[in-house]
């Protein structure tokens, strides 16, 4: 289904105006989701229609039980949410003529066009931030700021310094954006971050249990899907509770499929995240686009390091539609329908 939903978007995002229209859908989507979350934080609002009879700690987790899983689709809401800003800022007015304007001028065009997305990414951040998931808030942090960073790399490679600036405004603005959520939100989050210390983490015990579990049989595995009943041979932690999952994607994944298998998907989703790398460097235009897919994999790659957001449908579904995107973006639209138009590349 994953594979599907990837190729259906890889075909429908060889058009800018269709990867645009659905990086749009995406932000609305991450839109709703954050106030929907901010709201039942708020307003201690968890319907029974939804959340069944759970008693849900005091985090922000929108339609999500878990929040680290939250955290994980809104940081991926979050990057799509800049770069079809980015895009739309980055769109030029088609005019009949053109007349020189002053600083001013170009600034309250810049402020009127960003107060909407602005206001829309703190919404977005804040919901994030106040998940209080310190996995997942590093994981989205790690991916913005390199895909911020991808693109302020591409812009200086073309030495053009209207567009540059352009760049540097939309991610200034993003980053300030998102620090002024930071202050004003980060508090239970920043808490939970100094009281983290890793000797004293029971994952780090149960990672050895896996790693040892592994050694044992290298090659075939444990099968996959059965890490909840197979790990019980190696649960040597004294806690009473037990792990159905590695909450670590990477591990997990050689553990049931074995280590040639395992390696093989992996080389699969690096293919994936190298071909947005490529794009970004060989296209001339709609590079936002590919950036965006490195970013993405960096969040989810960092995350799926200490949790499991990857094994739910909702964030691998998210995953797989933006990597679609990306890809068919990775790619000049020049010489795909059979002709080659100039200043299309």
């Amino acid at each position: 289904a994953y594979a599907l939903v990837f190729l259906l978007a890889l075909q429908l995002g060889r058009q800018e105006r269709y990867a645009r229209a659905v990086f749009g859908v995406l932000t609305l989507g991450g839109l709703v989701y954050a106030i929907f979350g901010l709201f039942s934080y708020w307003g201690g609002y968890h319907p029974a229609w939804l959340f069944g009879e759970q008693a849900l700690p005091h985090d922000v987790r929108s339609t999500f039980i878990n929040r680290n899983h939250f955290a994980t689709w809104q940081g991926l809401a979050v990057i799509c949410a800049v770069a079809y800003f980015y895009q739309q800022m980055a769109r030029p007015d088609v005019k009949p003529y053109a007349v020189p304007r002053e600083m001013q001028d170009r600034v309250e065009d810049f402020v009127l066009k960003a107060w909407k997305p602005m206001i829309a990414l703190l919404l977005m951040v804040t919901a994030l931030i106040l998940t209080h998931s310190r996995g997942g808030f590093v994981a989205a942090a790690a991916g913005l700021v390199v895909f911020l960073w991808l693109l302020d790399h591409r812009m200086s490679m073309r030495r053009d310094t209207g567009r540059r600036r352009l760049s540097l405004a939309v991610g200034g603005t993003a980053l300030v954006v998102a620090g002024i959520a930071f202050f004003l939100t980060s508090e239970v989050l920043l808490d939970r971050i100094n009281r983290t210390e890793i000797s004293t983490e029971e994952r780090v015990a149960v990672y050895a249990n896996i790693n040892r579990a592994i050694g044992d049989n290298p090659v075939l595995g444990f099968g996959y899907g059965t890490f909840a009943d197979s790990f019980r041979l190696y649960d040597q932690n004294e806690a009473a509770v037990h792990y159905d999952r590695a909450h670590n994607t990477w591990l997990e994944n050689g553990f049931e499929l074995g280590i040639p298998a395992s390696m093989a998907l992996f080389s699969a989703l690096l293919g994936i995240a190298l071909t947005c790398w490529r794009g970004l460097q060989r296209r001339h235009r709609d590079w936002v686009y590919p950036a965006a897919g490195v970013g993405a994999s960096v969040l989810v790659g960092v995350h799926a390091l200490v949790d499991f957001s990857l094994q739910i449908p909702a964030v691998a579904l998210l995953y797989a539609l933006v990597m679609g995107i990306a890809c068919a973006q990775s790619y000049s639209s020049v010489g795909q329908s059979g002709a080659v138009v100039r200043g299309r590349q």
